[in-house]
């Protein structure tokens, strides 16, 4: 079997699958329309349909700040080159993973081709690519939370998308917390886990006797809640903890890694939908403890992430504080959950047994175990932003067009939870 990954590359993910299939003696290829802008590494260099589309992606997105007619010269060819990607693809290929609910095209016809020619498709949805963007916190800080009708119609437009998927046979991965709008059962993400290759990894040697080192590297700050971990930061300070905080953004990945390795501590973000994300993830390959916040934290939730959900420290956002204070004052505690999270992401998600659970989904065999009902757990907080936020978003379009353009009808239950979310009196 030989295996296209693209067509976007997401923290790592797609380079971890390679380095996986390649140590199982499975073929597979990288294939992205635009390099990722933080230089994730990968095995070996693309062929060259796929380095003319990368330039011309690059190219694209190096004029996202000119007028529009500029834009769409920009983009035509691009988005050309992409469909001759794709017939190259249909030749080469035996089976399909694509991430963050791209396709090659993103194309219907695709979508729809791939089941006719007996191709496996795997779709790995990474977040902000399924969820209801009026409780995503990139989408909502870059639109507000009034923009009421550009957020319901990028909820509908998300709609379809999962909807094209699984009808065009395509297996689905996606978190419980992110897939409001399935309408089938999808195969749970926690279970399969994330695949990172680094260059250098390990427990790394203690730190010398100073001030706890703590790094945090936010990919978006408002959606990370940067400014409140500063804050916390800050506040440690001033009560006498000894802290040094390295902020890292806009940095090559392997900087990343090697700021990871000489730190005590990472701290990922304020309203995380999961407990291990990709950042924590590299942290946990070089024996770092990592904490993290968010509203999925609650008991309630503890089933969904799998059988032998990842040691972190995950905690409602009320707590991040008070977490980050026991963390700083222990250093026996810091690395006992260094040792742990080491130790599950080099016995559960190493690149080859993610790769491996893959395989099977693409070889059909796909473990009823592994399958989540659609609309299971109930849950509106979202991710990336505080659920006062959210609720305010949820509450305008209601307000302006009513609760049919949430665009949950498909399931009666979740639409009354998010009513009754937004219904809620928000905090004074």
């Amino acid at each position: 079997m030989r295996i296209l990954i693209g067509p976007i590359e997401i923290s790592g993910i797609a380079a971890g699958l390679n380095s996986g299939f390649s140590r199982l003696g499975i073929e597979s290829e990288i294939v992205v329309g635009v390099p990722h802008p933080y230089s994730y590494a990968t095995s070996a260099p693309p062929p060259a349909p796929v380095r003319i589309w990368s330039r011309l992606g690059t190219f694209y997105q190096s004029r996202q700040s000119s007028s529009k007619p500029i834009r769409i010269l920009a983009w035509l060819p691009w988005r050309a080159w992409a469909v001759l990607v794709w017939l190259w693809a249909l030749l080469r290929f035996d089976a399909f993973i694509f991430l963050f609910g791209k396709t090659l095209t993103d194309s219907a016809i695709e979508a729809r081709l791939y089941r006719m020619l007996g191709k496996r498709v795997v779709m790995v949805y990474c977040g902000t690519d399924a969820r209801p963007p009026y409780v995503d916190g990139p989408t909502v800080n870059h639109y507000g939370p009034n923009a009421a009708a550009k957020l319901s119609s990028l909820a509908r437009l998300i709609g379809n998308k999962v909807r094209l998927h699984e009808r065009s046979g395509f297996v689905c991965v996606n978190s419980p917390f992110t897939a409001q709008f399935h309408t089938r059962p999808f195969v749970n993400w926690f279970a399969m886990g994330i695949p990172r290759e680094l260059a250098e990894e390990g427990i790394a040697e203690p730190v010398a006797a100073g001030p706890v080192r703590i790094v945090h590297s936010p990919s978006h700050p408002a959606a990370k809640g940067t400014d409140i971990i500063v804050g916390i930061v800050d506040k440690l300070k001033q009560e006498g903890h000894p802290i040094e905080l390295v902020l890292l953004q806009g940095v090559p990945n392997r900087e990343v890694q090697a700021e990871l390795r000489r730190s005590d501590l990472a701290i990922d973000q304020c309203w995380s939908d999961q407990p291990m994300a990709g950042f924590v993830v590299e942290a946990a390959h070089h024996g770092t403890p990592a904490v993290i916040s968010g509203y999925a934290a609650a008991e309630e939730y503890g089933h969904c992430f799998s059988a032998n959900p990842p040691p972190t420290t995950f905690v409602h956002p009320d707590d991040l504080e008070t977490a980050v204070r026991k963390l700083v004052a222990d250093p026996q505690l810091r690395r006992e959950l260094g040792r742990r999270a080491f130790d599950f992401v080099r016995s559960r998600w190493t690149p080859a047994d993610v790769a491996g659970r893959y395989l099977e989904l693409l070889e059909g065999r796909v473990d009823p175990a592994l399958l989540v009902e659609p609309g299971m757990p109930i849950y509106v907080q979202g991710a990336g932003l505080a659920e006062s936020r959210g609720r305010e978003a949820v509450r305008a379009i209601v307000r302006e067009k009513g609760a049919k353009a949430l665009h949950l009808g498909h399931n009666a239950e979740l639409e009354s939870a998010f009513l009754a979310f937004a219904a809620e009196p928000s905090a004074p």
